[in-house]
């Protein structure tokens, strides 16, 4: 028997039926304008010029590409969807920030050595929404680590991702929500062990008297907390700067904040560390 490749969730969700979860990317561009915002203010703090050049990882449909660019500065977007990019370059087009915009279809684990050569370092990059932590440990930081290839040496890194010490204290079985006439059912287990959170993603197409299910995704992905992130990116060339628990208000983080944002400079060993 030959069996083909198997795909990895990530595949098999965001390129083979992007369209599952697209009514929720569309939501979540409602809160993309105050993100952009307080994204600023940390640039500012932390010298990113303005007008700067911005590498937006996992950019899903530009919700902060866009905003970004709306506020001068010159962004790359990168994503494995081939549907969630046409809908980002053609929102960027509606907003007239197509000319400060540019979108790649790539994996995160490529991004570094694909854009090495395609032009001049970024001030800064960010990662926003949880999108790391969807293989393992040793990836994020192979990931983290060729990053600091792409950036100057004052270079700044920010990430929003799921706080684990939420997920312990605020644990919840199951999910259910529904939009545009698709429910989307999701049943959590959180691995305490591997901190590895295994879920069971099912979509349903909501008829009149009933549900019909489209498709079901098992989803895995590595949650963090913060002292377990700050050590990772250390690892990886990074300095720990400082951590937010809202990305929108850059409120405190506490064991009570759902995501944490964490942004990190560039080592003035970063190439050493790379090297190791």
């Amino acid at each position: 028997m030959i069996r083909g490749r198997i795909k990895h969730w990530t595949e098999r969700l965001f390129v083979d039926h992007p369209e599952l979860f697209l009514p929720w990317m569309e939501r979540m561009k409602m809160l993309a304008q105050p993100q952009a915002e307080d994204l600023r203010k940390i640039f500012q703090r932390r010298g990113v010029p303005s007008g700067g050049r911005i590498l937006d990882l996992a950019c899903g449909l530009g919700r902060i590409t866009v905003n970004l660019a709306k506020a001068g500065y010159e962004v790359v977007g990168v994503d494995i969807s081939p549907l969630y990019l046409r809908l980002a370059q053609k929102w960027a087009k509606k907003e007239s920030v197509d000319g400060k915009t540019i979108f790649y279809r790539m994996d995160l684990r490529n991004a570094p050595r694909l854009l090495a050569s395609k032009a001049e370092k970024f001030d800064a990059m960010i990662n926003v929404g949880t999108s790391i932590g969807f293989h393992d440990e040793s990836y994020d930081r192979q990931l983290f680590r060729s990053l600091t290839t792409l950036t100057g040496r004052r270079g700044v890194l920010i990430i929003e991702t799921v706080n684990r010490d939420y997920l312990v204290r605020h644990f919840q079985e199951q999910d259910i929500s529904e939009l545009d006439g698709i429910v989307w059912s999701d049943a959590r287990r959180l691995d305490l062990e591997s901190s590895y959170m295994r879920n069971s993603w099912k979509f349903y197409r909501k008829d009149r008297r009933s549900l019909r299910l489209i498709a079901e995704v098992p989803v895995s992905h590595r949650v963090y907390p913060l002292h377990e992130l700050k050590a990772l990116l250390f690892s990886a060339g990074w300095e720990y700067l400082e951590s937010y628990g809202s990305l929108r208000e850059l409120t405190p983080l506490t064991v009570d904040s759902f995501h944490m944002t964490v942004v990190s400079r560039r080592l003035v060993s970063a190439s050493k560390i790379s090297s190791c």
